[in-house]
């Protein structure tokens, strides 16, 4: 399976690494103009994306919006995890990547209404974190624009996604899960 370089198996594993090839495709279909991940940590799902922006020659502007902190289901790191990241993105894709190191609550204010064409949420997973996240970005996505959560079916004490995932499904009836 490709392995994209971001991925060091031995020290930063990302549980994107089965989607991989799902975002490469995904990314390639839909050709959106802007692309906006909340929660990027090392990066695996993000880069993976990136990659494939860069792979097909498209034209997205991507935003990675993180506090690089962390939070109680990714744990909490140091400074060396955005120092990554940054040289990384920097390296890679700086022509059209752009790190937004701040919460999401403030980052949402940047964006105008129906301007972003992708929206992943992957930051917090209670179910408090994820609604919150939902209903202040929903307004930014385009018309034709997709939204993509990640850990739908975790089930672990505070994750929050399934439920929420599921509230969704009641309520729009055809959704892509991950």
């Amino acid at each position: 399976m490709y392995l994209p370089h971001h991925i060091d198996k031995k020290k930063r594993r990302s549980a994107w690494l089965g989607h991989i090839p799902f975002g490469h495709s995904f990314i390639k279909k839909i050709n959106p103009n802007k692309f906006v991940e909340l929660g990027t940590h090392h990066g695996g799902s993000y880069f993976s994306l990136c990659d494939s922006v860069n792979a097909n020659r498209l034209q997205t502007t991507c935003y990675a919006v993180d506090t690089w902190e962390g939070e109680e289901h990714a744990g909490f790191y140091q400074e060396d995890v955005y120092q990554y990241v940054e040289n990384y993105n920097n390296l890679n894709f700086s022509q059209f990547s752009k790190l937004l190191r701040m919460t999401f609550e403030n980052a949402v204010e940047i964006f105008d209404n129906q301007s972003v064409d992708l929206i992943h949420i992957d930051g917090c997973h209670s179910y408090e974190a994820v609604r919150s996240d939902y209903e202040a970005w929903s307004p930014k996505m385009s018309l034709n624009g997709f939204m993509l959560f990640h850990d739908t079916s975790e089930e672990q004490p505070g994750f929050g996604v399934k439920q929420f995932w599921n509230e969704l499904l009641d309520q729009w009836h055809l959704l892509i899960a991950l």
